[in-house]
């Protein structure tokens, strides 16, 4: 296996700040957003908001046209609600190379379900608006992590090109898919950015601070895990729920007041704690 300290010629130690990837595989951890919101740096501040607004993004083109899937607003709302899985990470829980599902197009039209299903309940009765999962069944928590990178990215690139410059690191101009979020046509963008390219695949790689990270489940078991584990998904529909402009979204919506089916609503869990990197004691 070639660590990215072996590929770069970096020394790591406990008190290295950020994780050492294998560069060919994925390796089992995610990243958790609650530990990012918890991170009390300037470069990590906001990024609750962050996550929150662009569901915000999504809520406001899809208010009025949830309850019709062909329309232009409809499949724009899909659109910017699919996370590919980002292999610049080298996460997840694909153990044979760096290149998983991330939430595809059949999960980005269940979150969009489940938002549209928020907002209709919301013209009925405002308070059950965040009581709704907009993230759904299936999404567990490497999909999360998927998520969680992809909206963040820039700060995961701004991080990665700190940790380049401290070494000394050889970097190539490179394009990073979903690195930005044209606000004007509504889609993500890939952009041009100078960092490390990893070597097996020729990708431009992405550090994460090891204390942003969590353990996967050795098996993957995706309808198991989401079963036994749903907390951290229902964690997050809470605090995007909480930070959404509610009564905006619904008053954009009043022109097609039909309702459908309620939603599942979330369940509380424990606070997390990150993946001990240092002692690796699941090796």
């Amino acid at each position: 296996m070639v660590y990215f300290s072996d590929a770069f010629g970096l020394t790591v130690d406990d008190d290295t700040d950020w994780f050492d990837p294998v560069l060919e595989i994925d390796k089992p951890l995610f990243v958790d957003p609650f530990l990012i919101y918890a991170d009390d740096t300037a470069a990590w501040a906001g990024s609750a908001d962050a996550l929150a607004a662009h569901f915000q993004t999504g809520f406001e083109i899809l208010a009025g046209h949830q309850d019709n899937p062909s329309s232009l607003q409809y499949r724009k709302t899909v659109d910017i609600m699919k996370f590919p899985e980002p292999k610049e990470f080298c996460l997840g829980l694909t153990s044979k190379s760096t290149r998983g599902s991330g939430t595809g197009l059949g999960l980005a039209r269940k979150i969009v379900e489940g938002m549209s299903i928020a907002v209709e309940r919301g013209l009925a009765d405002l308070h059950h608006f965040e009581e709704l999962g907009v993230l759904v069944e299936k999404i567990g928590r490497d999909r999360i992590s998927d998520i969680t990178c992809n909206i963040l990215k820039v700060r995961f690139i701004e991080y990665t090109k700190q940790v380049a410059h401290e070494h000394g690191l050889p970097v190539q101009t490179v394009a990073v898919p979903n690195a930005g979020f044209d606000e004007l046509r509504r889609r993500w963008v890939a952009l041009p950015h100078d960092l490390p390219v990893n070597p097996t695949t020729g990708q431009p790689i992405l550090l994460t601070p090891k204390r942003f990270l969590r353990e996967l489940p050795t098996l993957n078991a995706y309808d198991w895990w989401d079963y036994v584990e749903p907390g951290l998904r229902d964690d997050l529909n809470l605090d995007i729920g909480s930070r959404l402009p509610k009564a905006s979204i619904v008053a954009l919506a009043r022109q097609h007041p039909d309702l459908v089916q309620a939603w599942t609503e979330a369940r509380e869990n424990a606070q997390p704690l990150p993946y001990d990197v240092n002692r690796d004691p699941e090796g």
